[in-house]
């Protein structure tokens, strides 16, 4: 038997604000045993307990999926050094590096970035890949350095240097 139609039957269902946050921790826990290469919707929604239309309704291509689960990875590191930056450029990297070995999720974030950059994939719409957000590091740490009184091309030669210990060392800890 059909039902009457009822007046709130053509309201669409309010978005929930916090489902794509969610869902993205929830991915970047699939990628602590998979990689961010074999990452598909399918496999995603069922580790998530969700269906693919509603991974698709949320980010869209896999593409898409796989650019917002490599920012909010990128994100979350960048926090770690950007509240410690202030202190200064070496507190900033020795911040970072003690969240990488004592974070339980740091290698799995390091690991999303990393394989990002080597992948160099940057759908349309992506802002980028992972070369820039390290490359990005070197800023954040140039303009900390010129805020401490160190001149404008010293900074930016002594942030690219620190940076490269810094990659170097995220680099080495990820492969071993």
């Amino acid at each position: 038997t059909r039902r009457e139609k009822r007046e709130d039957d053509d309201v669409a269902r309010p978005e929930d604000p916090t489902r794509r946050p969610q869902l993205l921790q929830q991915i970047i826990d699939y990628l602590e045993e998979h990689r961010l290469s074999d990452l598909r919707i399918r496999s995603a929604a069922e580790f998530c307990g969700v269906s693919g239309p509603v991974l698709v309704y949320q980010f869209g291509s896999r593409d898409e999926l796989v650019a917002a689960v490599v920012a909010e990875a990128e994100r979350q590191m960048r926090a770690v050094a950007e509240e410690h930056v202030d202190e200064g450029v070496g507190a900033a990297i020795r911040a970072f590096w003690a969240w990488t070995v004592q974070e339980p999720r740091a290698a799995t974030l390091l690991g999303i970035s990393v394989e990002w950059q080597v992948l160099e994939r940057q759908p349309e719409g992506a802002g980028g890949g992972g070369a820039q957000f390290w490359v990005g590091w070197i800023d954040l740490f140039a303009d900390r350095l010129r805020r401490a009184g160190v001149p404008a091309e010293s900074a930016l030669t002594e942030a690219t240097f620190l940076h490269g210990g810094l990659l170097g060392l995220c680099l080495d800890y990820w492969v071993t």
